[in-house]
């Protein structure tokens, strides 16, 4: 269920495309919502060579999932992917994982800090950033299977076996009055 509900949020983050913007997606996961997953989009910029653009969409994903920990202390390991928008002509991947445990020393917290600052990461949480956690239902509700509307109700959800016996007999017995109408009509 975790995995379908991460492939949910990549897939958002990759159908988002904005000219010249960045588009972040953070999600907490685990037991103890200790475990971030970051999914990065990024345009290429226009007048960047391919190689210098991905390694500034690399330089922002781990600047994301470094910063994470400024933001959310008990965060212990982030998992980051960053794309290109699925309306790019070229498509590339970059992955990385950052242990957390380890608490950041000012030093190290203040030039992180610069670097978010410099790059525009984390630093406007309703414009670059948003934020997905809690539990998700293993079945949501309403549940649409497809097929006929004989058997389903007007929300899309699936009758239960009883109501469809029900109405089976209901169009059997229609069918069979009909039948004797024609018969007696004929007879």
């Amino acid at each position: 269920m975790e995995r379908r509900e991460l492939a949910g949020h990549l897939r958002i983050a990759l159908s988002k495309s904005d000219p010249g913007k960045k588009f972040a997606r953070m999600t907490l996961s685990g037991d103890s919502m200790t475990r971030a997953y970051v999914f990065l989009t990024a345009p290429r910029p226009p007048g960047v060579d391919y190689q210098g653009y991905r390694e500034m969409r690399s330089a922002a994903l781990l600047t994301y999932c470094q910063g994470i920990k400024l933001r959310f202390p008990h965060v212990t390991e982030a998992v980051g992917i960053a794309s290109e928008p699925l309306t790019e002509a070229v498509s590339s991947q970059e992955f990385v994982y950052v242990d957390l445990t380890e608490e950041l020393g000012q030093q190290e917290s203040a030039a992180l800090k610069d670097m978010m600052r410099e790059l525009d990461v984390l630093q406007t949480p309703a414009e670059d950033l948003q934020y997905f956690g809690g539990r998700s239902q293993e079945f949501p509700m309403p549940f649409n299977f497809g097929g006929p509307k004989f058997h389903e109700y007007g929300t899309g959800t699936p009758m239960n076996r009883a109501e469809r016996r029900r109405k089976d007999r209901e169009a059997r017995k229609t069918v069979k009055k009909a039948s004797k109408r024609a018969q007696s009509r004929n007879g």
